[in-house]
């Protein structure tokens, strides 16, 4: 009984197709029912290239592939399905088994040539399903940078202007820090200074009325010269929820800049320290002390 395969005339389109189902990087195309098609490949320049950008996008959705992770039990559920398939394909196709040799070697040629038509079309539906997964995936990941890009996987910001407009000195009415990010006081002088007390627990307030603190306040106080005790509260906000985070790296007095609120203008000096943006806010009528409150924190040996 001769070969279906020597009755396809081997042209581009069946070349192909035929290769269509080979393994990239295997002995495949060493098979002699697939010679033709390799030869015919290799002489044609346009087949040729074909088959190597098909070879390359194997490789890549090879690659991406092994990062997935595989379900427990899979493995084993796969195989026992195939193996069930198999058997139901190879008594569907074993007909008239009491027939004579000559007709059971047909048949069983056929069921050969079946079983190869088979994998051929899972491999063709494999290749398919790897091809609309890394393409579903590539779409996912485009959605999600274009997403992070224009702003709306990230924490809404604000402005330093906008934090500074819902600072307050009056922090009796606010609750204990929930803790919704990381937070500590300062470094240098704020943790060392005998005479600039800064006070634990930190409070915390949402200038978006949320659920979750935005904002941490400390307050503390300060001597100044004189023996004048100053009061005031610092707030701790992190540094991505700020559009415009300031550049100073501690504490400057003649970065000062005034807010107004309904208690009335109140100092302020910004600055960043690691992921968080600090607030430091006075009364008016302590603007003066701001640089006896640098000396102080000077004065520690740790700025």
């Amino acid at each position: 009984m001769s070969s279906v395969k020597e009755t396809i005339p081997m042209d581009c389109r069946n070349a192909l197709e035929m290769l269509e189902v080979l393994r990239p990087d295997s002995h495949d195309a060493m098979a002699a029912d697939v010679a033709a098609a390799v030869a015919h490949v290799e002489a044609c320049p346009s087949c040729r290239s074909t088959a190597a950008s098909r070879r390359s996008l194997d490789r890549r959705i090879a690659r991406v592939m092994r990062d997935v992770p595989i379900p427990t039990g899979l493995k084993e559920r796969l195989l026992s399905t195939a193996a069930s398939a198999a058997a139901d394909d190879f008594g569907a196709n074993q007909l008239d088994t009491e027939a004579s040799e000559t007709d059971f070697a047909e048949a069983e040629q056929a069921v050969v040539e079946q079983r190869s038509a088979h994998a051929g079309a899972a491999r063709q539906s494999r290749r398919m399903w790897m091809q609309a997964t890394l393409a579903t995936t590539a779409t996912c990941l485009c959605m999600g940078v274009a997403l992070w890009r224009f702003g709306y996987l990230q924490s809404s910001q604000m402005t330093l202007e906008d934090f500074r407009a819902t600072a307050t000195l009056d922090v009796a009415g606010l609750d204990e820090f929930d803790g919704s990010f990381p937070v500590q006081r300062p470094g240098f002088g704020w943790r060392s200074s005998r005479r600039v007390v800064v006070a634990t627990p930190a409070l915390g307030y949402s200038p978006n009325e949320g659920s979750r603190h935005e904002v941490a306040v400390f307050e503390f106080q300060f001597t100044a010269h004189g023996g004048r005790t100053v009061r005031g509260a610092l707030l701790a906000i992190p540094a991505a929820q700020i559009a415009d985070p300031p550049r100073a790296g501690a504490f400057i007095p003649g970065n000062v800049q005034y807010i107004s609120t309904e208690a009335g203008p109140f100092p302020t000096v910004a600055w960043t320290e690691g992921d968080l943006v600090y607030l430091c806010i006075v009364p008016e009528n302590a603007a003066g002390r701001l640089d006896d409150l640098q000396r102080e924190l000077r004065r520690s040996g740790l700025t």
